[in-house]
């Protein structure tokens, strides 16, 4: 029994409160704006990258949406850059947020 349990892996992705802040967002629940969930979710980031986790896919595209909204473009390109080349599937959509952002 040890020796199985000793063969467990670490998850693929630190989820930290990523779900509960897309869910509340998209649910619109509470009064928690957006600079609540850059604070959230920049301790998660802070979390995962302190202990060598991996955070998920649409991450760092969400956290640069946020600083959007809140009129943070630098910050808001560098997280939609990273969403990018961390995972380059998302490329095309997030050059589309990069060029909109560039418009404005």
């Amino acid at each position: 029994m040890l020796l199985l349990c000793s063969c467990a892996s670490k998850p693929l992705y630190y989820w930290g409160n990523y779900e509960d802040v897309i869910y509340q967002r998209l649910a619109k629940q509470g009064d928690d704006g957006p600079v609540k969930h850059i604070e959230v979710l920049r301790k998660d980031l802070a979390y995962a990258q302190k202990k060598g986790l991996d955070v998920p896919p649409g991450f760092h595209a969400h956290l640069g949406m946020l600083y959007s909204e809140v009129g943070n473009t630098r910050l808001s390109k560098q997280h939609l850059a990273l969403e990018s080349s961390t995972y380059p599937e998302s490329k095309t959509f997030m050059n589309l947020f990069l060029k909109g952002s560039k418009r404005k």
